[in-house]
């Protein structure tokens, strides 16, 4: 049995869970994808996994966390984009 703050978390984790089954985060088209780390040095490689498959994507890496004010989209990313916008050929999942 969880009690105190355990319990709080475990039920806003549900709530949280709950509404993402409700609703998704985008009509856009999308890849999912996620680097290992949040963060890393400057000149160190980070490897960027692919949880979808698709014929042709757009790459656009960018820095974040240095903005202010409220975001109200869900399927908004804002930053500084770092490097050039690339177009990849026909990725593919766990790549």
């Amino acid at each position: 049995m969880l009690q105190g703050s355990s319990a709080a978390a475990v039920g806003a984790t549900r709530a949280v869970d709950r509404l993402a089954d409700r609703e998704p985060v985008t009509h856009r088209p999308t890849v999912e994808a996620a680097f290992a780390s949040e963060s890393y040095r400057p000149g160190t490689t980070a490897r960027l996994v692919l949880f979808d498959t698709a014929s042709s994507v757009t790459l656009r890496l960018y820095r974040v966390g240095d903005a202010v004010g409220t975001l109200h989209e869900r399927d908004v990313m804002r930053g500084k984009q770092v490097g050039a916008t690339r177009r990849l050929a026909r990725v593919v999942r766990g790549r």
